[in-house]
């Protein structure tokens, strides 16, 4: 199950250290997951509109375009950690997702990496 954030100002500073505390592989790999969730959620908002004109369609994308991921993963090893880090944030901030309990925070598009609300030792 899935929570919507409510949380402290100081749980929101720790995870955001704690996503400047990952690994860079590890930054890209959630960056460029992102980047394929927002190409996807874009795709799927053009295809609406063609298909159904006039209609505020859903979008709801259930697909993974490995091949984009693989070009945004290669994209995403040209930026700073701090760049990273702070557009991981950002989609974190708006999306605003956490597990039952509030206690991990759901740092990617897909549910794959999360980060807890305390810090990381």
């Amino acid at each position: 199950m899935v929570w919507a954030w409510s949380h402290t100002i100081e749980a929101y500073l720790n995870l955001k250290t704690n996503i400047a505390g990952l690994p860079p592989d590890q930054l890209q790999c959630i960056w460029a997951e992102i980047l394929t969730s927002k190409f996807c959620q874009k795709k799927q908002q053009i295809e609406n509109r063609l298909l159904y004109p006039g209609k505020d369609m859903p979008v709801s994308c259930d697909e993974f375009d490995e091949n984009f991921y693989n070009e945004a993963l290669e994209v995403s090893t040209q930026k700073a950690a701090s760049q990273l880090v702070e557009e991981i944030f950002s989609f974190a901030q708006n999306q605003a997702l956490c597990s039952e309990g509030g206690y991990q925070d759901y740092v990617c598009p897909y549910g794959c990496h999360t980060l807890p609300f305390n810090l990381l030792n």
